[in-house]
């Protein structure tokens, strides 16, 4: 880099200048890149995700059709809702 600017005599004026441009257009990219961040809204698939927001301590229940599998996991990630909805291992009282 060093060697570029002394073989075409830039002052340093217009290196400042030069770097001020770039600049900015790296912030008035980096401006754009970030509007579009989508959140991944995966719901009970053994994992927690989402930082909080107006519903952090709300739980969304699997819907009644669903199989046991899906449950199970759900009992697995919330124990306590287990316990309030009688979770036996096989049914509980939300299921089918």
């Amino acid at each position: 880099m060093r060697r570029l600017i002394i073989d075409t005599n830039i002052s340093f004026k217009e290196l400042c200048n030069i770097y001020n441009e770039e600049l900015v257009k790296k912030e008035n990219c980096n401006k754009t890149l970030k509007i579009n961040n989508l959140k991944e809204t995966r719901d009970n698939k053994g994992v927690y995700i989402g930082g909080g927001g107006f519903n952090v301590n709300m739980v969304r229940y699997p819907k009644k059709k669903r199989s046991f599998k899906v449950w199970k996991i759900f009992y697995s990630m919330f124990p306590d809702k287990a316990e309030k909805d009688n979770f036996d291992g096989k049914t509980s009282d939300r299921m089918k």
